[in-house]
């Protein structure tokens, strides 16, 4: 049985020969000898059940679709409990988080509600998603009453307790107001 390229390429890189020796004696591109042997930082990175991956992936495209066909699909009435992105703290509730953007979208709310901006809004849950129990529904926690659409700055600001949630609705009732004004003529 003949050998095929790739055998024959890391069993001569396995003897010490140069990528560029190994390209004269198969009569072969670099590119090819790269490809089998691997890029400079070393050896085709693995997935757990054999097959090659991409380096910056921690699965293999097979392994990949079958935990995406094995992943339950989450509704509006599963509990924040049945979470199932664990691995890191940050993506604990990123489910919940992304159904809060899909909600706001489909609301139509694409101001911050403090400012006005309107270049790039963020949801923000006014009662946190860690301050909810576990048996706390996603249909709960994302209700239209606990979400809030806020620039990045007002964001952060929210966060980090230097804006509240009552000056955040006084500024909005304050816009609502000056645009009825302006709508009927008597403001400037």
């Amino acid at each position: 049985m003949s050998k095929s390229t790739k055998e024959k390429v890391l069993e001569l890189k396995s003897q010490g020969f140069s990528n560029t020796k190994i390209c004269e004696i198969l009569n072969i591109t670099k590119s090819t000898v790269s490809f089998h042997c691997g890029s400079k930082r070393g050896p085709k990175k693995v997935c757990k059940c054999g097959n090659a991956k991409d380096s910056r992936s921690t699965l293999c495209s097979d392994c990949r679709k079958k935990f995406r066909d094995e992943r339950p699909n989450l509704s509006l009435d599963s509990t924040i409990g049945d979470k199932q992105y664990t691995k890191h703290k940050y993506s604990k509730y990123s489910y919940i988080r992304w159904h809060a953007r899909k909600t706001q979208l489909d609301a139509g709310f694409d101001k911050c509600a403090n400012c006005g901006y309107d270049k790039h809004v963020e949801v923000a849950h006014i009662k946190a998603i860690s301050s909810f129990p576990e048996t706390a529904t996603i249909r709960e926690v994302n209700d239209s009453s606990n979400l809030i659409s806020l620039c990045p700055n007002c964001h952060w600001e929210l966060d980090y307790g230097d804006l509240t949630i009552e000056s955040i609705i006084g500024a909005t009732q304050q816009r609502s107001e000056n645009d009825s004004l302006k709508a009927s003529g008597f403001a400037n």
